[in-house]
């Protein structure tokens, strides 16, 4: 919205009128300043208008999960939780069939560990399903970007997408989430894959990291996703995991 100052004829230009005349010097500065001021917030509302449209076009964007970019990392999953979740041993299960179709996909597994001399090592059913090799990464703080190891695990393999799982989701799998989000890195949960202690500290952990981009999906849907087609080689294998 903007005003064109030339086009406005002014009072004090019609001859015929005279009655007021000696009024408007007064007036004058008071209506230009006015105009100005309507003009400056009618630029002012059009940039914030077009501000807007881009962020809510950034926001409806939604990259497809992609096995070349992506990575998951099971956060924390460990057994000294299993006495005081109802639903650990069916997260658990869920998480190990996730390790082995992304270990079918080519899709890297990152495991952490909170402070695992006192909260003991991932669950029997995950560890089970890990390569020999794959070893845990330990780390005392919330956020897994904060734990050594983390980081450069995903750099290195030019991962721009990350499968997050785990427990608890309102802890370390948010805090986790955050920081990879604010490093540009799309975040998508497996909502079927994390849990908490209590229900509504789920609830309210998917709520804000949805609001701050990250992509709720579930297991199956992030498997086939990856996987494109049924032609593709891992299709029987990847199908039966989800029966």
């Amino acid at each position: 919205m903007r005003i064109d100052l030339k086009s406005i004829d002014p009072p004090w230009r019609r001859k015929n009128d005279t009655a007021c005349a000696s009024s408007f010097p007064k007036v004058v500065p008071v209506m230009i300043a006015l105009l100005y001021s309507l003009s400056a917030l009618g630029t002012t509302l059009d940039r914030l208008c077009n501000a807007g449209a881009s962020r809510d076009h950034a926001m409806n964007h939604i990259s497809q999960l992609s096995r070349e970019s992506a990575a998951l990392a099971v956060i924390d999953m460990q057994e000294a939780f299993r006495p005081v979740m109802q639903d650990f041993g069916e997260v658990a299960s869920r998480i190990a069939r996730a390790v082995d179709g992304a270990r079918l996909l080519e899709v890297p597994v990152i495991i952490t560990e909170q402070y695992p001399k006192g909260l003991k090592h991932t669950a029997a059913e995950i560890i089970a399903r890990l390569p020999v090799e794959l070893k845990p990464i330990e780390k005392t703080c919330f956020s897994s970007c904060g734990a050594d190891g983390f980081l450069s695990q995903i750099t290195s393999r030019n991962v721009k997408q990350v499968l997050v799982c785990g427990i608890e989701a309102h802890i370390c799998v948010l805090q986790t989430s955050l920081d990879l989000l604010a490093r540009g890195i799309e975040v998508y949960l497996l909502v079927d894959c994390i849990t908490s202690r209590i229900p509504e500290n789920k609830r309210a952990a998917l709520a804000r990291l949805t609001q701050a981009g990250a992509i709720q999906c579930t297991l199956e849907m992030a498997l086939f996703e990856m996987m494109r087609t049924a032609d593709a080689p891992q299709f029987k294998a990847i199908q039966a995991l989800i029966r």
